[in-house]
C-alpha cells in the first residue's frame, strides 16, 4: 500500500517565531489529511513537547505519528504507544555526566527527560528555563542526584550553555577577584618562575603589576561587552576606574613577555616561521610581513614617525621612484620661486591588498584628458618588484622578539574610553587621549615629535583631518573627531589603532565592536563564506575547525543556518549570506555595508599615487630638512642626488603671493 507523508519540523517551519501555528497553516494541514495524506511531526524536542501541536492538527483522528528525540522515539498518536525507540546505552551517561560536570562554574548545565518533566543535572540557566517553556515541563533541579533519578530508557541529553551575557559576568567577575586578591603585602604572594614580571634574579615576581594587569584587562573585557550586556560593561568600567593606580601607568608596566634567544629552541613564532628555516629552506619574499596599505596610509596622511619603527626601509637601490611636483627658490630673481618636476626614491612602499590586479569586477578609470577618452591609469605599483615593499622591523621579527599583550598605550584608551561613554576617572577623555598617544610615542623613543604630531587636524582633540586615500581611492584615513560622541570615540579607537600595531587580534576586536575604521568590503576572495565573487566582509568570527563538520554534523550546519537565516543580507547561489549583526550580538553594524552592492560591486575604480607624492615636503627646503632626519650629512640639493636619486627640471617661475 502507498502512502503520501508530509514530514515537518517545527520552530520556523510548522510554527512562526512565536511558536504558534497559523491559521492558514492549520487548515492547509487539516485539508491535506482529510484527503487521504499523512501529516507527521519530526523534531527534536521530547515527546511531550509535541503533543500539544499534534492536537491542533487532529493527528489523533487521521492516524498520524510523532517523531520525537531527533527521532530516537515514533509515537502513534491514535494509541499513544511507541512503535519505535532507540534509547542511549545505559553505560554511557556516566561518562556524559562527568565530562560536562568539569565546566559546572562556566554556565553549562546537562538535561535529560521523564515522561513529565525536565531532569537538571548541574544548575538551571536561561536555556534550561526556555525548554522547560517550550514544552510546557517543569524542571527538577537533580543536582548531584542526576545519575540516580535519570530514566532508565533516555532518549536523549542535552547539554546546554549560558549566553554571551552570561559568559563576560563570569569573566570579569573572575577578573575582578584576581585584581583583588593579588596582595603586594603579602611576602608569600609570589609567582615562581614568574614568565612576565620575574624580578632581575628570575626568582620573584612582581605582584603589583599582576595586580595592574588583571584590572586592566578587566577593563578591556568590560569595553568589548558594550554591546551585549551595557549595564554590566558600565558596572565592571566604573570599579576598575576606582582603582586607576591597579591600571598600567608605565612602560614599565606593560605585559610583553619576551621570547628566548635560543635560535634551536624557544624564538619568537615569526622568526622560527619566517627566518629561521632559510638556511635549510631559502628565503622566500613572498612569506616575509609587510606592511599593509591601510595601514600605511594612517601613518602617511599624518605624517606619523612611528612609521620609521613598524617598518624597516628597503635598500637604496630598490626603493621606488616616485614623480612629483614641488617648489624651491628662484635663483635669479629674488622673491620669486620656481615649480619643479622632481624624482626621487622613498624609503617605504606598502604592500598592496592584491598584487598585480585588481580585485574581481573593477578596472581602472579612464584618463579623462586622454585624446581618444580610451587611455586607462597606470597602475603606479606597474612593475614593482616584491623586494621594494617594506618588511617588517626586525624588532619584531628577532629570536627574542618581545610579544605585547597589552602596552601602557592600551590602558590609556580604555581609560580614554571609559570617561567618554561614562564621565568617570581623574581626567577628562581628552586628557586620556593625549596620554596613549604619548604613551605609544614613548615606547618607540619618539617623545620628541609627539608635540608635533598631536598639533595635527585629526589628531588633535575634537578636530577633523582630511587624510589621503589608498591607491585605488577607495579607503580615506579621515579622522573626523569633531563634535559628539561618536566622533570622540573615533578619535581614540583610531589612535588604539596605530598604537596595537603587529597585534591583529587586538585590531579586529576593535573593528568588529565599534565600526569605527569602517573598512570597506574589499577583503576579496571568492571561494569562502560571505563572499559574492566581487568581494568579502570583514571576518566576524573564527573559523570552525573543518572536523567539526564531520564529528558534530547536524549541530554544524544548524549553526550555518541559524546565522545565514538572521542575516540581514541577501542570500542567493553565489552569496551565502553573511553573519554580521545576528542575534548574537558580537558587533554593530558596518555603516557601510548597507550600501555596499551599489558603491563596491562592478564600480569603475581610479589608482591614484597621492599617499606617494609629497614624502618629504612640499618644497625643496622641506626636502632636505626631512631627508637630513634619515641622512644627516644631506645639506643641499647635490647631496639629494647622493642619498634619494634627486632630480628636478624647472617647469615654470612665479611670484608667491
Amino acid at each position: 500500500m502507498d502512502y503520501q507523508i508530509l514530514v515537518l519540523d517545527l520552530d520556523g517551519t510548522l510554527t512562526n517565531s512565536q511558536k504558534e501555528i497559523t491559521k492558514p497553516t492549520l487548515d492547509a494541514l487539516i485539508e491535506i489529511q482529510e484527503a487521504g495524506k499523512k501529516v507527521v511531526l519530526a523534531s527534536g524536542r521530547p515527546t511531550k513537547g509535541v503533543v500539544p501541536l499534534a492536537e491542533q492538527l487532529h493527528l489523533e483522528d487521521y492516524g498520524s505519528y510523532i517523531l520525537s528525540f531527533n527521532g530516537g522515539r515514533i509515537t502513534d498518536c491514535r494509541t499513544k504507544k511507541a512503535i519505535y525507540n532507540k534509547i542511549l546505552p545505559a553505560d554511557c551517561a556516566k561518562g556524559i555526566y562527568e565530562t560536562v560536570i568539569k565546566y559546572a562554574g562556566h554556565g553549562v548545565d546537562i538535561l535529560t527527560y521523564t515522561s513529565e518533566h525536565i531532569l537538571s543535572g548541574i544548575h538551571s540557566n536561561q536555556y534550561t528555563e526556555l525548554e522547560s517553556r517550550i514544552n510546557q515541563m517543569p524542571i527538577i533541579d537533580a543536582g548531584a542526584d542526576f545519575l540516580d533519578v535519570i530514566p532508565d530508557d533516555p532518549n536523549k541529553f542535552l547539554v546546554k550553555h549560558d549566553t554571551e551575557e552570561e559568559m563576560y559576568r563570569q569573566i570579569l567577575d573572575m577578573l575582578k577577584k584576581a585584581s583583588e586578591s593579588f596582595n603586594p603585602d603579602a611576602s608569600s604572594d609570589v609567582l615562581k618562575k614568574d614568565p612576565i614580571f620575574r624580578s632581575g634574579s628570575g626568582t620573584t615576581s612582581d605582584i603589583i603589576k599582576w595586580r595592574k594587569f588583571a584590572n586592566t584587562l578587566r577593563l578591556e573585557v568590560a569595553m568589548r561587552a558594550t554591546n551585549i550586556a551595557p549595564d554590566l560593561a558600565e558596572q565592571h568600567a566604573r570599579e576598575c576606574m576606582e582603582h586607576e593606580d591597579w591600571i598600567i601607568a608605565s612602560l614599565d608596566d606593560m605585559v610583553a613577555p619576551a621570547w628566548g634567544s635560543d635560535v634551536s629552541n624557544d624564538v619568537s613564532y615569526y622568526y622560527n616561521r619566517f627566518l629561521k628555516k632559510i638556511p635549510t629552506e631559502g628565503f622566500r619574499e613572498g612569506d616575509y610581513p609587510r606592511i599593509n596599505e591601510y595601514f600605511f596610509i594612517y601613518l602617511r596622511s599624518y605624517n606619523d614617525p612611528r612609521l620609521e619603527a613598524f617598518v624597516d626601509p628597503t635598500e637604496t637601490l630598490n626603493q621606488y621612484t616616485v614623480s612629483d611636483t614641488i617648489s624651491r627658490p628662484n635663483p635669479y630673481e629674488p622673491g620669486f620661486r620656481d615649480s619643479i618636476a622632481v624624482t626621487y626614491r622613498i624609503p617605504h612602499l606598502p604592500s598592496p591588498e592584491r598584487s598585480g590586479i585588481l580585485p574581481r569586477g573593477w578596472e581602472v578609470a579612464i584618463d579623462p584628458n586622454s585624446p581618444n577618452g580610451t587611455t586607462k591609469y597606470e597602475s603606479p605599483y606597474t612593475g614593482i618588484l616584491a623586494t621594494q615593499w617594506s618588511l617588517i622591523n626586525y624588532d619584531f621579527i628577532k629570536p627574542d622578539a618581545k610579544h605585547v599583550i597589552m602596552n601602557w598605550a592600551d590602558a590609556c584608551f580604555l581609560k580614554a574610553e571609559a570617561a567618554l561613554r561614562y564621565g568617570i576617572g581623574s581626567k577628562s577623555a581628552e586628557g586620556y587621549y593625549y596620554e596613549g598617544i604619548e604613551a605609544s610615542f614613548a615606547q618607540y623613543g619618539l617623545t620628541s615629535a609627539v608635540k608635533e604630531y598631536k598639533e595635527q587636524n585629526g589628531i588633535k582633540w575634537n578636530t577633523n583631518g582630511k587624510g589621503l586615500t589608498d591607491f585605488r581611492c577607495l579607503y580615506h584615513a579621515d579622522i573626523n573627531g569633531e563634535g559628539d560622541f561618536d566622533n570622540h570615540l573615533e578619535q581614540i579607537i583610531k589612535q588604539r589603532y596605530i598604537a596595537d600595531y603587529f597585534n591583529g587580534y587586538s585590531a579586529w576586536c576593535l573593528e568588529r565592536r565599534t565600526r569605527v575604521l569602517k573598512f570597506p568590503p574589499f577583503f576579496c576572495n571568492s571561494t569562502t563564506e560571505g563572499s559574492n565573487g566581487t568581494y568579502d566582509f570583514i571576518p566576524e568570527r573564527y573559523v570552525y575547525p573543518l572536523s567539526e563538520i564531520t564529528n558534530n554534523t547536524a549541530a554544524y550546519w544548524n549553526a550555518v543556518s541559524d546565522l545565514l537565516t538572521q542575516s540581514p543580507y541577501p542570500i542567493n547561489n553565489v552569496r551565502k549570506g553573511d553573519n554580521l549583526q545576528t542575534h548574537l550580538k558580537m558587533s554593530l553594524v558596518n555603516p557601510l555595508l548597507e550600501n555596499a552592492d551599489a558603491n563596491y560591486m562592478n564600480r569603475t575604480i581610479a589608482y591614484s599615487s597621492r599617499h606617494l607624492q609629497k614624502w618629504y615636503g612640499n618644497t625643496e627646503e622641506e626636502f632636505i630638512k626631512n631627508v637630513q632626519k634619515i641622512y644627516p650629512d644631506v645639506t643641499s640639493s647635490k647631496l639629494l642626488r647622493k642619498y634619494i636619486g634627486y632630480k628636478a627640471t624647472v617647469i615654470s617661475t612665479y611670484e608667491p603671493k
